[in-house]
């Protein structure tokens, strides 16, 4: 019995072995393609700014037919909104396929990991693509625009 128990345990221990031999020789990024990266875009430098058919501000990303910005798995972008800007929704945000939407791109309004919405202030928000696939992405922010006194229109003086 005693040496049925040291086999067993000699072999327990040898398939131990190859497993952490097979477990550490295997990584989950290779060849780290899908590591997180991070950029920045400042709507009001880098941004368009419209003004939609009900009056508010529409920032986006760029044009809407393109070209989209790239969007590769893992990438977080740091949206900064201008000053004076509040949003009145929440970001507007759609993968594509293809950088030009009039070249028959495929694009949808994103969900999952693909849509992750963090930190969102009156300052801005992160977009995070959370999977490991790449896409082209466009945004946008739809709102006001304040005046120097709050919003109200008026001389903040009171003359």
């Amino acid at each position: 019995m005693p040496r049925r128990l040291a086999a067993g345990a000699g072999l327990a221990a040898a398939c131990a072995g190859g497993l952490a031999m097979t477990l550490g020789a295997s990584t989950a990024c290779v060849p780290h393609d899908c590591d997180p990266t991070s950029s920045t875009f400042d709507m009001a430098t880098q941004g368009t700014k419209t003004v939609n058919a009900q009056g508010f501000v529409v920032w986006a990303s760029g044009p809407l037919g393109g070209p989209w910005m790239p969007y590769p798995g893992g990438l977080t972008i740091t949206v900064t909104l201008p000053a004076g800007f509040v949003a009145t929704d929440y970001p507007r945000v759609s993968v594509s396929t293809g950088v030009d939407q009039d070249a028959g791109a495929t694009s949808t309004e994103i969900s999952g990991q693909a849509a992750q919405i963090t930190d969102l202030s009156t300052s801005g928000f992160k977009l995070n693509n959370g999977s490991c696939a790449d896409y082209n992405v466009w945004f946008s922010v739809m709102g006001t625009m304040t005046t120097g006194d709050g919003g109200t229109g008026r001389d903040a003086s009171g003359d």
